[in-house]
């Protein structure tokens, strides 16, 4: 008798353009699963509890994308059968859904391991470690990157207290991320943490002084592509200033916001790498076993996306 195929999907807005069925989808060819990876592409304010509870009676697995990361979060956190992960818990993001017969819904973050891996280990392997990080938004990947930041300190030992800049279009609405990472420490120290309203010459201001700068809005992307968060033209960059400029942007493989950065001599680092390995531990947590690399950045390559860095 076949074995019935498993069902997984990314659920988003405006998603259509993602690269994470490549992804997937290759890793099952590869190792022979019998699975398959789709897109549920979902208006920005129609994910309610009864859509979010008739995908997880009709897939295996679900990843989270922009904008509902932090609404699933919240789903689950309010449902009894519902659980969250350490880490989607101290985030009150979730990227990563696991849907088992007997363990029920949980909730995971995998990004904080996708940008370990795709952006702060390529900077450890330059020997650079920035104490201070630039974020521009605060979104449920941007929760993320903070976390991710603040485990590169631990993993490393880095004694200093790192300084987190974080600039959002309108903080009445980002209260909650306020809030979250107001209580983090490192060790035993409170963060030195400064919450900005979004202005181009403040961004100028805080990136002249070096560190890790990441655009974690989705400005630049296929669908935005006309837009930037913010440009390095006609910016001067003290070339004595460590800066690395990182954008969770993949498609484009390079955003202006890089392309820009680049011209300009800073050191630059694209989102193709976060994505591939948030993809691949959101399959190690979906199947209990290590998932490889090997030739999913090859897939991507065929299909014209080149990872920066």
């Amino acid at each position: 008798m076949t074995k019935k195929t498993e069902k997984f999907a990314l659920i988003g807005s405006n998603i259509k353009h993602s690269l994470s069925p490549v992804i997937h989808n290759a890793v099952f060819r590869r190792d022979g699963i019998n699975a398959n990876y789709e897109i549920i592409d979902i208006p920005h304010n129609k994910l309610t509890r009864k859509r979010f509870d008739e995908l997880t009676s009709q897939y295996r697995g679900l990843n989270v994308t922009s904008p509902f990361k932090t609404i699933v979060a919240n789903l689950l956190n309010e449902n009894s059968n519902g659980n969250l992960g350490d880490i989607a818990q101290a985030t009150g993001s979730v990227n990563t859904v696991d849907i088992h017969p007997v363990d029920g819904v949980t909730g995971y973050n995998t990004d904080v391991i996708g940008f370990h891996r795709g952006v702060l280990d390529i900077m450890a392997a330059m020997a650079f470690f920035p104490t201070r990080l630039i974020l521009l938004g605060a979104g449920g990947v941007a929760r993320s990157v903070i976390h991710s930041f603040i485990g590169h300190y631990e993993k490393y030992s880095i004694p200093k207290i790192p300084v987190i800049i974080i600039f959002m279009r309108d903080p009445d609405r980002n209260l909650d991320i306020i809030n979250l990472v107001t209580g983090i420490s490192h060790k035993g120290q409170k963060l030195r943490l400064q919450f900005m309203q979004w202005d181009d010459m403040e961004i100028t201001k805080a990136m002249k002084l070096g560190g890790l700068f990441v655009n974690a809005t989705p400005l630049g992307s296929v669908i935005r592509s006309d837009s930037c968060s913010f440009s390095f033209e006609g910016k001067k960059v003290d070339a004595g200033k460590s800066l690395t400029a990182a954008d969770l942007v993949y498609n484009p493989s390079e955003t202006i916001f890089l392309k820009t950065a680049k011209e300009a001599g800073v050191r630059t680092i694209g989102g193709l790498g976060m994505l591939v390995y948030q993809a691949l531990a959101s399959l190690e947590i979906w199947f209990g076993q290590r998932i490889s690399e090997k030739g999913i950045f090859d897939a991507l390559k065929t299909e014209g996306f080149i990872w920066i860095k």
